[in-house]
C-alpha cells in the first residue's frame, strides 16, 4: 500500500524534479527529518514520562496515542495535499515523505 501510494505520489513527477528535490534541498530534508523522528519526540517524552501529558489530556489512553503518534512519521499523503494547496514545492514533500517513512519504519 505504501508503495503504491508512494509510486502515485511520483508519477505526476519527472526523475530529474525529483532529484533535483532530494539532492538539491538536502537541508530541508535533514531540518525536516531531525524535526520530525527527534525534536517532536525529545519534547513529548518529558511530558508523557512526568505524567503532564496525562494530566493536560485528562486520560492516559489519549496520551499514550499521542506519545506514539509524536514518534513516527507523518503520512506523505497529508504532506503532499497541503503543500499542493499552499502552492509549495511539491517534489521536496513527496521526497521528505519518502525519506521520513524509510526513516521511522
Amino acid at each position: 500500500l505504501i508503495a503504491a501510494l508512494f509510486l502515485l505520489l511520483g508519477a505526476r513527477l519527472d526523475a530529474a524534479t525529483i532529484r533535483a528535490a532530494w539532492i538539491g534541498a538536502w537541508r530541508w530534508t535533514v531540518a525536516m527529518q531531525c524535526f520530525s523522528l527527534v525534536l517532536t519526540p525529545a519534547l513529548l517524552y518529558p511530558l508523557y514520562a512526568t505524567g503532564l501529558l496525562r494530566v493536560a489530556l485528562g486520560s492516559k489512553s489519549f496520551a499514550v496515542g499521542l506519545m506514539v503518534t509524536g514518534c513516527v512519521p507523518t503520512t506523505a499523503n497529508t504532506n503532499a495535499a497541503f503543500t499542493a494547496q499552499a502552492s509549495g514545492d511539491f517534489a521536496l514533500a513527496a521526497a521528505n515523505s519518502v525519506v521520513g517513512q524509510i526513516l521511522g519504519a
